[in-house]
């Protein structure tokens, strides 16, 4: 097909559109999503500033932070900041919210807090843990609800049974609901 733009997001997508852009004499725009980038092989780290640099008509970045993590690897080249959007969640009712949070945890006046996300090694879930393992101690009426799939769902069960976390850390896998998970819980982490 002839196609007018690729687009990547995410580093093996940046190295190898950049590559089938200069092959198919495609423009190419690269997203970066992450403030980081210190997880991945340095090797492949090298290789994506090479396709960011030379291989991409425009890079975009999804918040300010991204673009100071990122300017030192892009040199000069300018980063167009695009923020992500946010949609705005309709109310649930207080009815609803109790529902949820009943659902969740068997004491209504807990204190919930929520991470939602993938559940990969970038995302600092076991830092998460460790400090929520503080919070818990000071505050026994704290739960934590970590919403998401991923290669980390059975490391993180067997980490939470290994600090006694089993019923203070609920693991809730991926959901459809997460909005009104949002709406009812009191801290976003």
């Amino acid at each position: 097909r002839k196609v007018d733009l690729i687009h990547t997001h995410l580093t093996f997508a940046n190295i190898l559109g950049a590559l089938v852009g200069w092959l198919t004499n495609t423009p190419v725009i690269s997203t970066l999503h992450s403030e980081r980038f210190d997880h991945i092989d340095p090797r492949w780290q090298r290789m994506e500033e090479w396709a960011l640099r030379n291989g991409t008509r425009k890079v975009i970045a999804v918040g300010q932070s991204v673009i100071t993590g990122h300017q030192g690897r892009l040199g000069a080249k300018e980063m167009l900041l695009v923020p992500k959007a946010v949609p705005e969640f309709s109310a649930i009712t207080l009815e609803k919210k109790k529902s949820i949070r009943r659902e969740l945890v068997a004491e209504s006046e807990s204190i919930l807090l929520i991470s939602v996300g993938r559940l990969s090694p970038p995302k600092g879930y076991f830092d998460l843990l460790s400090a929520f393992k503080r919070v818990a101690r000071k505050h026994p009426n704290t739960h934590l609800m970590i919403v998401g799939g991923g290669d980390l769902f059975a490391d993180l069960s067997a980490e939470i049974d290994s600090c006694g976390m089993v019923g203070r850390v609920h693991l809730l896998g991926q959901r459809n609901d997460v909005p009104e998970l949002l709406m009812a819980s009191d801290i976003y982490v």
